[in-house]
């Protein structure tokens, strides 16, 4: 696949000090690697959006869970799009209008069933994939809803991706977990990258350790339709592109990796609360110092916080300047240069019907997930 990202490597991760680890992205590159590199302020897009239709929970009658995420929708080269809702053990399959087509699948261990359903895709041949981590394989459907044949590939699962007649799939959903990047062909799965072992964490307070990494470390941020794959690793904002088969190309802009300050990382979610450890009928408290000190945390993050593939090659990265601030999306070529910004409040696509129509995840304000559709008017900025 020509240029590889190998791993993520991070050092120093058992010192108690708050942030006192390196980060070290490893990108080997082969012989015809293109590196792009685009410079400058951002080029603000006059582009607009029309709200084309929602699908939402309603749907799927009463007491549905509708349990969607961002990578269990997807969208064919017709328009039509399907969403996995995990807590309803399906695919609902909808139109280019959003109007509903078909369901596939129920719960259950046989052809065109679920176990554990994690993932969806669909391929350029319109078979929808439907990732299974309680099948450790593929669930198939063709293009008019028929059960295909099932495909293991016998290890974990997450959100999965079709690229060049192969699978990718991101393993690892949690911080207690590695994540890795695999390309599964035929014959062959390629690791493209992967963080490090995890460290146990010591909490002095509460007499007892679990396995863990810092907080904000780096993961994987990669999104793969058709005949490309595109991956961030790492604090730079780097893109490395595979078309196909063909030696990757290196995108990048110089916009800075975002810091982190200590008040920040503890004012963070996933640190103010603490964490309780319970075993049996016992419990510990861990606060927010004790646990920021025994994880440590990045000072510096990747800007790129998600990465979308129009149907026209177009690569849409949505990034941010602060580390709580709102996100804008950088739109690039095929070839990967720089074609302009979409500012704060642009939706993020979540998949493309067409290269100026997507759908985007969004959430009510009871936390209830729904899918909009929008059409794209590309202004002459």
């Amino acid at each position: 696949m020509g240029a590889r990202l190998l791993f993520i490597a991070l050092t120093g991760l058992t010192g108690s000090t708050v942030g006192a680890w390196s980060l070290r992205a490893s990108v080997q590159e082969a012989p015809g690697t293109r590196r792009i590199t685009n410079s400058g302020e951002d080029r603000p897009l006059a582009w607009s959006y029309r709200e084309r239709f929602r699908i939402g929970p309603a749907l799927d009658g009463p007491g549905s869970l509708f349990r969607v995420y961002p990578w269990t929708i997807a969208a064919d080269r017709h328009g039509w799009v399907y969403v996995l809702d995990v807590g309803d053990y399906l695919v609902a399959v909808f139109g280019a209008d959003g109007r509903h087509v078909r369901d596939l699948g129920r719960r259950g261990g046989g052809p065109g069933e679920f176990v554990r359903p994690v993932g969806l895709a669909v391929g350029n041949d319109g078979v929808v994939l439907v990732a299974d981590q309680g099948k450790l394989g593929l669930v198939r459907f063709d293009s008019a809803g028929g059960v295909l044949e099932q495909r293991r590939l016998g290890t974990r699962l997450g959100p999965i991706g079709s690229h060049a007649r192969a699978i990718v799939v991101g393993q690892g959903f949690s911080p207690g977990e590695i994540y890795r990047l695999l390309v599964v062909a035929d014959e062959d799965t390629s690791v493209l990258a992967e963080t490090p072992e995890l460290d146990m964490v010591r909490f002095p307070s509460c007499r007892t350790a679990v396995p863990g990494r810092p907080f904000f470390a780096p993961t994987v941020r990669w999104a793969a339709t058709g005949e490309l794959l595109v991956l961030n690793a790492g604090p730079a904002y780097e893109l490395t592109v595979y078309s196909g088969s063909e030696a990757a190309t290196i995108v990048s802009r110089d916009v800075p990796p975002i810091e982190i300050s200590e008040a920040a990382a503890l004012a963070s979610p996933g640190v103010r609360g603490g964490f309780e450890i319970t075993w049996g009928e016992g419990s510990c408290r861990i606060s927010p110092e004790e646990l920021l000190e025994a994880r440590g945390y990045a000072k510096t993050m990747s800007p790129v916080v998600g990465i979308a593939i129009a149907p026209n090659g177009e690569i849409w990265v949505d990034r941010k300047r602060e580390f709580d601030g709102e996100s804008r999306i950088d739109i690039f070529s095929a070839g990967g240069r720089y074609l302009g910004t979409l500012l704060e409040g642009a939706p993020s696509p979540g998949a493309f019907q067409s290269s100026g129509q997507f759908v985007v995840l969004r959430y009510d304000p009871n936390g209830i997930p729904f899918i909009v559709s929008y059409e794209l008017e590309r202004g002459s900025g």
